[in-house]
C-alpha cells in the first residue's frame, strides 16, 4: 500500500518501505581495456555473491534462519519491525545455499538488472565491477580502448572503425552478441576481419569462424581477406562440388574463416551443427528478419562462442524483424516474439528452465543480453 501511495499507520520503528529481497554483486575481468582472448565468456564471472537484504542492510545466514524459525508475519530485526513471508524467506535461504557455488552467467546478471530474474524473492539490487559494471552503467562505449592493428593486417582503420572493432571485441570478451549496423560502404567487412586477425595474433583459436552471407558477397569476403588479412586461411564453402561429411570437417579444421551462403548453410546444417565455431557472423543480417524462415531457424541452431550481425539495411517499422536479429545475437534477451513490442512483460516459465533465471514461456533459447553499437556520425 505504501508503494501505491496510500498513507499507512505503522508501529514505531517499522519502516515498511524497506523491502526484503535478493542482492547480487558480480565482477568481470578486472584488467582495463578490451580483452579479446582469454576473457570471460557468457558462462563465466570472475567473482560473484548472492545475499538477502532488508533495504540496504544485508542479512547473515544465522539471521535468515532465525527469521524462518520465527514463523511470524511481523518480526523485529536490528531494532526495526519487518514484514516477513516465512515461506518466501525459506525459499530465499534455499536459493542462497543452492547458488553459493553456481556463478550466474553474464546474461543472467543482465537479466536480473532488468528485473527479469526468476527467483523466490525480488532482486532489489544488482551491482557489478569491471567491464560488466561499465556495461550496466552505460559507460562502456566511453571507456573503450582501441584494439591495436594486429601483425600482418594491412588496412588502416578510420577512427570510427577502430571504435567499432573495440566494441565488437568488448562484447566478445563478455560472451555477448553484437550488431554492427554501419551504413553501406563504411567498412563493416574490414572491421570484422580486423577482429578476426586480432583474435588469432597469438595463434589459432581452435575453431574457425563461420561467415554466412548472400552468394554475391562470397567473393568479396575472399578478396578483402586476401588483401587486408592475408594471414587468415579462408575456405569458401558453396557450389555443387563443395565437400561434405569428413571432407568438410577436414576443410573446416584447416581454416580460420569459412565463408558460405544462407542457402548452403541451410542445406548443410547437419554437418555444421557438429561444430562449435569461434564466431558466427551473419552478413546482410536482414536476411533472417523472418524468424520463421528456414534460414533463420538454421542460424539459431548453429553453435558459436560469439555471434555478430552485420547489416546496413534498416528494419523499417516492423519490430518483429528487429526482434529476429536481436534474438539471434542474444537468445532470450528481447523476450519472446509474441510479447516483443506489446508493452507487457514476458511471462516467466519457471518449469522450462532449471535454475534461477527466467525465460518467457514462448522464448526459444537461453536468457542473455547484449547491445548494438550506434552508427557513427
Amino acid at each position: 500500500m505504501l508503494s501505491a501511495g496510500f498513507g499507512v499507520a505503522l508501529p514505531r520503528g517499522w519502516d515498511g518501505r524497506r523491502p526484503l529481497g535478493l542482492r547480487l554483486s558480480a565482477s568481470s575481468a578486472p584488467a582495463p581495456g578490451v580483452i579479446t582472448r582469454g576473457g570471460l565468456g557468457r558462462d563465466e564471472l570472475a567473482e560473484f555473491r548472492w545475499s538477502l537484504a532488508v533495504g540496504d542492510e544485508e542479512l547473515g545466514e544465522s539471521e535468515i534462519s532465525a527469521l524462518v524459525a520465527a514463523k511470524a508475519p511481523l518480526v523485529r530485526l536490528r531494532g526495526r519491525w519487518v514484514a516477513v513471508d516465512a515461506e518466501a524467506l525459506a525459499q530465499g535461504l534455499d536459493f542462497l545455499r543452492r547458488h553459493r557455488d553456481r556463478p550466474p552467467t553474464v546474461g543472467e546478471v543482465l537479466a536480473a538488472a532488468r528485473g527479469d530474474a526468476h527467483a523466490p524473492l525480488p532482486v532489489t539490487d544488482v551491482s557489478a565491477r569491471g567491464d560488466l559494471g561499465a556495461l550496466l552503467e552505460g559507460t562502456a562505449d566511453r571507456t573503450l580502448t582501441p584494439v591495436p592493428a594486429p601483425p600482418g593486417f594491412t588496412a588502416t582503420l578510420r577512427p570510427y572503425q577502430e571504435r567499432g572493432v573495440a566494441w565488437l571485441a568488448f562484447l566478445s570478451s563478455l560472451g555477448l552478441g553484437a550488431c554492427l549496423a554501419d551504413d553501406m560502404g563504411l567498412g563493416k567487412t574490414v572491421q570484422l576481419l580486423a577482429l578476426e586477425a586480432h583474435d588469432r595474433a597469438d595463434g589459432p583459436t581452435g575453431a574457425p569462424s563461420l561467415i554466412v552471407c548472400p552468394m554475391s558477397m562470397v567473393g568479396t569476403w575472399q578478396r578483402e581477406a586476401a588483401t587486408f588479412a592475408p594471414g587468415l586461411r579462408v575456405h569458401a564453402h558453396h557450389g555443387a562440388s563443395r565437400p561434405r561429411g569428413a571432407a568438410l570437417h577436414a576443410a573446416l579444421d584447416a581454416a580460420d574463416l569459412v565463408v558460405t551462403t544462407y542457402a548452403t548453410a541451410t542445406r548443410d546444417a547437419e554437418d555444421l551443427r557438429a561444430w562449435r565455431f569461434h564466431r558466427l557472423v551473419l552478413d546482410e543480417a536482414q536476411m533472417i528478419k523472418n524468424a520463421h524462415a528456414a534460414a533463420s531457424r538454421t542460424m539459431r541452431s548453429l553453435d558459436a562462442a560469439h555471434r555478430v550481425a552485420l547489416t546496413g539495411t534498416p528494419m523499417e517499422n516492423r519490430l518483429a524483424e528487429l526482434w529476429s536479429v536481436m534474438d539471434f545475437l542474444n537468445p532470450g534477451c528481447s523476450g519472446c516474439r509474441r510479447c516483443s513490442g506489446s508493452g507487457s512483460r514476458c511471462r516467466s516459465n519457471a518449469t522450462a528452465t532449471p535454475g534461477w533465471h527466467g525465460r518467457c514461456a514462448g522464448s526459444p533459447g537461453r536468457t542473455c543480453c547484449g547491445g548494438s553499437r550506434p552508427t557513427p556520425r
